[in-house]
């Protein structure tokens, strides 16, 4: 695309100003389809994950088709909001200036109790340090005008049992 064919309605994220994460802005989403889906899931503080009708296979990010076996007869479902720290790494440098107030931060991806994994911020807690494999459970941040935000946050002194 051209810089001539940009058009800010085609943009996947919405930029407001004047409200958020205590430093004065948010990255919304403002794209119909299936992060339209996902995202009014979120409001109504569910977690949407997909899965195929043909096969069970169960996924996460969003597709139109299951990579398992190609079917497009896909439904939304709710996960239980539980998992274990795959991974995290802590972000102390802002890769964006609307994210600078937020540093440093956790990025983690929680391997679900369903099976994919999703990239989101681990909450802090005072005290513990994340460990991989500890049990984790999802919350709901709200962050500009009620608009809600999955996170995640560690469970104490559990892990799973390999």
């Amino acid at each position: 695309m051209n810089s001539n064919d940009h058009n800010a309605k085609d943009d996947s994220a919405a930029i407001l100003t004047g409200a958020g994460v205590g430093h004065g802005s948010a990255i919304l989403p403002d794209r119909p389809g299936l992060v339209a889906e996902y995202w009014q899931g979120a409001q109504e503080k569910k977690l949407l994950l997909q899965r195929c009708c043909r096969c069970s296979n169960c996924w996460h990010p969003l597709s139109d088709v299951c990579g398992a076996c190609q079917s497009f007869d896909v439904e939304w479902f709710p996960s239980t909001g539980t998992g274990s720290l795959y991974s995290y790494t802590v972000v102390h440098h802002a890769v964006h200036p609307i994210v600078q107030g937020w540093v440093p931060y956790t990025l983690c991806l929680i391997e679900l109790d369903e099976g994919p994994r999703i990239l989101s911020t681990l909450e802090p807690e005072s005290g513990q340090e994340p460990a991989i494999g500890t049990r984790a459970h999802l919350e709901f941040r709200s962050i500009h005008s009620g608009f809600q935000l999955p996170v995640f946050r560690l469970l104490p002194n559990r892990k799973d049992n390999p």
